[in-house]
């Protein structure tokens, strides 16, 4: 059962496949998350996000047994995040995107007439703001930018600002503290690295549940590059473009970064 076609994402139409396909992956990923011991799936993912500000990892607080997840809900400015975690403490929204950009783009968005308008369809500064005005009281608030960017998407984060500087400037001081980015290239890393920790080796189910997270992600290629897989140790006939016959072999020795990289050397 997918958390997607619970919550009426999925179109039978294929209408907006790009959004359905964010959607998808969020169900995927985080719907699958949420059946284990939270500091087992989410805080694993969570706390590799890097704040936008100083590039600090998210810190999760409070106690992981009283944590509630909600799917794509309605703030009162009528955002939708597609994840909203909230604990005692702590708030935390996610917005997930894979292969479209976010909706709204502030000052890249040549539509809009009026600067105000313009603003207001900024999809991360309504977010910060549904963010920032969702009740309840929590020690920390956070926004979490999902995307498939190796890098930091600085012109995305950096709109979402200009946007708030134009709305207004109660929110705007406080966007960077409370924003960061996180890229699905280290949801695969950090799901990659709990697979090989003692407590899911021996806890098969666990396991299957990482397991199946990693396939599609590896699918998906949001991994990254790890190295040649099946050719360390085999040897390289040359005959076909060397009159004289040699073999190589692959060079797996580390190489100081100053040095010219090595990729072969000749058998002794």
């Amino acid at each position: 059962m997918t958390i997607a076609e619970i919550h009426g994402k999925l179109s039978s139409s294929g209408s907006n496949i790009s959004d359905r396909l964010e959607d998808l992956l969020t169900a995927d990923v985080f719907g699958c998350l949420r059946y284990l011991p939270f500091d087992q799936g989410f805080e694993k993912i969570l706390t590799r996000a890097q704040c936008y500000a100083d590039s600090e990892q998210l810190c999760i607080k409070s106690d992981n047994d009283d944590v509630k997840i909600d799917f794509w809900p309605k703030l009162e400015n009528k955002s939708e995040p597609d994840v909203l975690i909230c604990n005692k403490d702590q708030l935390i929204m996610i917005e997930v995107k894979y292969l479209s950009g976010k909706s709204g783009h502030y000052g890249a968005n040549k539509d809009y007439e009026d600067s105000m308008e313009a603003a207001g369809s900024d999809q991360l500064a309504r977010l910060f703001q549904g963010l920032m005005s969702y009740e309840g009281h929590y020690g920390t608030r956070s926004l979490i930018y999902l995307t498939a960017h190796r890098n930091l998407p600085e012109n995305d984060i950096k709109a979402g600002h200009d946007a708030l500087n134009e709305l207004s400037d109660d929110n705007r001081h406080k966007y960077e503290k409370h924003i960061y980015w996180l890229s699905w290239f280290e949801v695969y890393k950090a799901v990659a690295g709990a697979l090989k920790e003692d407590s899911f080796i021996h806890d098969k189910y666990r396991q299957i549940v990482l397991c199946d997270i990693q396939r599609l992600l590896h699918r998906k290629g949001l991994r990254q590059f790890y190295g040649f897989e099946g050719i360390i140790g085999k040897c390289i006939p040359i005959t076909v473009f060397y009159k004289e016959t040699k073999t190589y072999y692959w060079n797996v020795q580390p190489v100081e970064p100053i040095e010219q990289p090595v990729f072969y050397c000749p058998r002794p």
